[in-house]
């Protein structure tokens, strides 16, 4: 009974970790494809300033740009929070270990 209990714990772990784990990873993917948009837009930018792009104005493009640094600012501290959320687990795994290894130099 206790094995059973052991493993259920164990399983319900690993499940905790993996989704802690790919919202992690997903987290980073948002991340980035917000950085590269960005990037994106500062070349439209460019191309506005140089007369090459004639289909949005300065005005309306430093527009998006702005929310999408505001867009950005947010994807980065929900990345921070999935990774604080990720570090705590990896911590409480660190500190159970540390606890069972001194039950064990016990005996």
């Amino acid at each position: 009974s206790t094995q059973s209990g052991h493993y259920v714990r164990e399983e319900h772990d690993r499940k905790k970790r993996e989704r802690s784990l790919r919202h992690l990873e997903r987290v980073a993917e948002e991340c980035d494809a917000v950085k590269d948009t960005v990037e994106d837009y500062l070349e439209t930018l460019v191309k506005i300033r140089s007369g090459e792009e004639r289909g949005i104005t300065e005005g309306e493009m430093k527009i998006r740009i702005k929310e999408l640094r505001n867009k950005e600012v947010e994807k980065l501290d929900e990345w921070s929070e999935a990774y604080m959320e990720f570090s705590e687990w990896y911590e409480e795994k660190q500190q159970a270990k540390k606890y069972v290894q001194e039950i064990y130099d016990l005996f």
